[in-house]
């Protein structure tokens, strides 16, 4: 009953094995997009997260200098808006970053700060992510099916 194996009988043939090849590229193909997206969303909490610790810091500027204006720029050249000099810039600042920080609007009352997305980021539908001195956060540039409560999720 045992079938022998003689050379050269064994193994797939290479229509067997072209078969297999497109059927895994086909899965990866239809998969990739999920996974391009599933990144980009992995992506956007490092930058929230980076916006909140920009609003600290810049309440604490606040606290010692009277004004919000003058957290940007360098230390030897402070500017009122511009790439924020209380922290990196750049989100994440120790790898390849996907968003940068800057300070749109700072004065005496109050603040914009924006965490713009760079590089394969700029496909993420939440656009660049907003916060104010007052908490409120929002989006410029968001894709019209863009929801607040997903590009601003309310456990943060």
């Amino acid at each position: 009953m045992r079938q022998e194996i003689r050379d050269g009988q064994a193994g797939f043939s290479l229509l067997e094995g072209l078969i297999v090849l497109a059927l895994v590229g086909a899965i990866g193909m239809a998969l990739w997009p999920q996974y391009a997206e599933w990144q980009r969303v992995q992506y956007r909490e490092p930058a929230r997260q980076a916006l909140q610790e920009l609003h600290r810091q810049l309440e604490r500027h606040h606290h010692r200098t009277g004004s919000y204006a003058g957290a940007a720029g360098t230390d030897r050249d402070p500017r009122e808006t511009g790439v924020p000099r209380l922290m990196p810039a750049a989100v994440p600042d120790n790898a390849t970053p996907h968003y940068r920080l800057l300070i749109v609007t700072a004065n005496r009352r109050g603040f914009e700060i924006h965490a713009a997305p760079v590089g394969p980021q700029t496909a993420d539908i939440c656009g660049t992510l907003t916060l104010t001195a007052t908490g409120q956060r929002g989006m410029v540039e968001a894709a019209p099916e863009a929801r607040r409560d997903d590009c601003w999720p309310q456990a943060q």
